[in-house]
């Protein structure tokens, strides 16, 4: 997904940079976005009803809105709803909860079970494993090799070949044993939307099991074919999330995903990785966020909230900070150990002044001990600093009159970077986020 994230930003950022937007700047933007969206096999009906969309919406005269902040405003939102624009909210409404998990074999469907199995153990969650996999025998074993070490029972056979008696005799068996699951994840034997046995089979499973919820496995390197596989399912087991597997590794990811949101199933999670611990919650405005080159601020907020000033976030994030504010934000960040994690995450970062990319702890430290030599006034206000109060507060600080330039430059350039962040209407609430942290 890498190559197609960074299309989609560049073709965003040389928009965003021209020095005047005009109507076929914004039709080179829509052409630079299909052939993004086209190479990561979304299907061409709906990357052509995003193209209109967007140029319809980017048509619309908003006062005080310019038409370069509304196209990228516009390119956000519709790519958000391309892909699926709520997260999936799985709810365990009764206990033990039964989910029935399906999908096409080599898929990753088993290794994707015991990924869930491990994720909600992490949550708190006590889950059982039933495997009812009856034509890969290896099945039932790997799945207790995967789960050998995380405390979580597997149930199934090795020579029991009808999948009902042995998901009846584990639902028997965990009985016995008191193990009051909170969740119990069913694994099925992979099949093809066209075999007409196995999915019989599964649909007698599906009356005799009765889940609370079907996820639907699908590997992300199929693109646009997801939403056949989806479709397919649907009408057997009425599917009502979807896992993805290898997002980390397919082109074609942003495809299945645009692919599969059509069939009204929520994509729950993505499979990152080989480890069991290589699953993540999908949410599509961080993803849409991401494809963009504009991480989510939240996420910003969200890691550093916890050792910020609250107060001197909400004055930078509006723009209207001092050279006080500037530099005890940095040290804070810091101190924290999250300063090269929150410059990756903000969007335009790799356009900040070098100089400022490459801040240091001790460089942070240095500025701090600047400011503390300024007076109260020109600390509110660094525009009346002039080359006598440089003077003295190179020597009040101990440091070089250049150091002190350096940092008035670093903090002006700061605030223009904020100022055009906020450019951004609609992207990142920021105040209301930070206010509610």
């Amino acid at each position: 997904m890498e190559s197609i994230a960074s299309t989609i930003s560049n073709a965003l950022r040389k928009f965003i940079n021209k020095a005047y937007v005009e109507e076929e700047d914004v039709q080179e933007l829509v052409r630079e976005l299909q052939r993004a969206l086209l190479k990561a096999d979304v299907p061409v009906d709906l990357v052509l009803k995003f193209s209109e969309t967007v140029k319809s919406k980017v048509k619309q005269k908003i006062p005080g809105i310019s038409t370069r902040e509304l196209a990228v405003n516009t390119v956000y939102e519709e790519l958000t709803k391309l892909i699926g624009e709520n997260p999936a909210e799985i709810k365990i409404a009764t206990k033990p909860s039964k989910w029935l998990f399906v999908g096409i074999q080599g898929y990753g469907k088993t290794t994707t079970v015991a990924k869930v199995a491990y994720y909600y153990k992490k949550l708190g969650y006590s889950v059982c494993v039933v495997c009812t996999d009856t034509y890969r025998p290896a099945a039932f074993d790997q799945l207790k090799q995967l789960l050998k070490d995380q405390d979580i029972p597997v149930f199934g056979s090795e020579f029991e070949k009808n999948p009902i008696k042995i998901f009846t005799n584990a639902m028997k068996e965990i009985e016995e044993k008191n193990l009051n699951p909170d969740l119990i994840l069913i694994d099925t034997a992979g099949r093809h939307k066209d075999e007409e046995n196995l999915i019989r089979e599964l649909q007698e499973l599906v009356r005799e099991i009765n889940p609370e919820a079907v996820f639907l496995v699908l590997d992300a390197s199929i693109g646009q074919r997801a939403r056949t596989q989806a479709e397919a399912f649907n009408k057997v087991a009425k599917v009502g999330y979807i896992i993805l597997t290898k997002m980390d590794s397919s082109a074609k990811g942003g495809g299945a995903l645009a692919a599969v949101s059509v069939t009204n199933a929520k994509v729950a999670f993505v499979g990152t990785g080989e480890k069991i611990s290589d699953l993540e919650k999908f949410v599509p405005i961080e993803y849409a966020s991401n494809l963009l080159g504009m991480p989510d601020l939240k996420s910003i907020i969200k890691k550093v909230s916890e050792t910020i000033n609250i107060d001197r976030a909400k004055q930078i994030s509006s723009g209207k900070f001092t050279i006080e504010d500037f530099v005890f934000q940095l040290n804070d960040l810091f101190k924290s150990d999250l300063y090269s994690t929150v410059l990756k995450m903000i969007p335009g970062a790799d356009k900040l002044p070098r100089n400022l990319k490459e801040v240091t702890e001790e460089k942070a430290k240095i500025w701090l001990s600047i400011v503390n030599s300024m007076n109260k006034e020109e600390r509110q206000d660094s525009s009346i600093i002039n080359s006598s109060r440089i003077r003295r507060i190179a020597r009040g600080s101990g440091r070089s009159e250049k150091e002190v330039k350096e940092l008035l430059e670093q903090y002006e350039k700061s605030k223009k970077m904020v100022k055009r962040m906020r450019g951004y209407r609609g992207l990142f609430p920021i105040d209301k986020e930070i206010g509610r942290s």
